[in-house]
């Protein structure tokens, strides 16, 4: 499965629920979402019944989609500012194990992996593991 300095960047178009749930069984121990309307409605589960497996399973979610840094502009949800949200939330991701990251598409998920895995701390020794579940 996942080891604690595991970042796994998972492209969320075209989600069904066996796929959600084959990555729930890998039990990372967070899951970040950097979508701009997160949404769990892929049947038979919906956003309450995922929560209450997120919950059961010991899981926590962050949304950083919704942190938009405030300004004028209208939002771009790009990945230099999913990045300056996911940092406001999470200004240092501390090791508490394997982490989810969750992207629209699988293109914002290599981009995002690309900056994120440079920029996050505490960086460890010997780097972060990145997977694309």
């Amino acid at each position: 499965f996942l080891s604690d300095i595991t970042l796994a960047f998972v492209a969320m178009r075209g989600m069904t629920a066996s796929r959600l749930k084959y990555l729930l069984s890998m039990r990372p121990a967070r899951l970040v979402d950097c979508r701009p309307a997160p949404r769990f409605d892929y049947a038979p589960f919906d956003r309450r019944t995922v929560f209450l497996l997120l919950n059961e399973l010991g899981i926590v979610y962050e949304d950083v989609g919704r942190l938009e840094p405030e300004t004028d502009e209208p939002p771009s949800f790009g990945v230099t500012s999913t990045a300056k949200a996911f940092l406001a939330r999470l200004p240092s991701l501390e090791p508490i194990g394997p982490t989810m990251i969750l992207c629209l598409d699988l293109a914002s998920a290599r981009a995002l992996a690309q900056v994120l895995t440079h920029i996050l701390k505490p960086k460890p020794a010997q780097g972060w593991e990145v997977a694309f579940p």
